[in-house]
């Protein structure tokens, strides 16, 4: 009997993909007014039973936020955890957005925390058929995970899809994808612009 290949919750949008499709709405919801990464190389490691403790040498868990935005307007940065409506309040939610506002007092003090939940933000109409498109991914992208894990699991080194975190159309296309993760984490721009 032939491996099928399951049904996906993740779905691509703008060459990233996203590990549910309300992760790609919200992508879509900002994509014009903010500048995103999509799970930034920043980990969180908290103790779920001791509040005080923060810190890899101390702790087990790690937490990895689902964004890093910054606002274009006024260059302001959240960290950004994206939930459904009935998650908003689960014990570990809260645990998680404590340790992570905790992180940001001693690490990023210019930075904020959010958590967005589905009733939080709403499409425009013109947004829609970006969505539509979206959601008829899923397939693909489940093969495309499939694929990956073969050629890592046989030793080939392809693309991983699961590691793209910079969209494809972007603002300050001439950055880098280092330099664009630098502007999001500080708000300066390097002078690495084209002659």
């Amino acid at each position: 009997m032939r491996n099928k290949i399951k049904f996906s919750h993740s779905v691509e949008y703008n060459g990233i993909i996203f590990d549910s499709i309300l992760e790609a709405k919200y992508a879509m919801y900002i994509e014009d007014n903010y500048a995103y990464y999509f799970h930034p190389p920043i980990s969180i490691w908290y103790d779920k039973n001791d509040d005080t403790k923060l810190g890899k040498q101390t702790c087990r868990n790690e937490y990895k936020p689902d964004f890093l935005v910054r606002r274009l307007s006024d260059n302001k940065c959240f960290l950004v955890e994206i939930k459904s409506n009935r998650d908003r309040y689960h014990i570990d939610t809260l645990t998680k957005e404590d340790r992570a506002k905790k992180y940001i007092k001693k690490h990023k003090p210019n930075w904020d925390y959010k958590i967005i939940t589905e009733n939080d933000f709403d499409l425009s109409s013109c947004k829609f058929d970006k969505l539509v498109k979206a959601k008829n991914t899923r397939s693909t992208v489940a093969r495309k995970k499939k694929f990956s894990r073969m050629h890592n699991k046989f030793g080939k080194q392809l693309m991983d899809y699961r590691y793209k975190k910079i969209p494809f159309n972007r603002h300050f296309k001439h950055l880098s994808d280092v330099d664009y993760l630098h502007f999001i984490k500080t708000g300066i721009m390097r002078d690495t612009a084209p002659d």
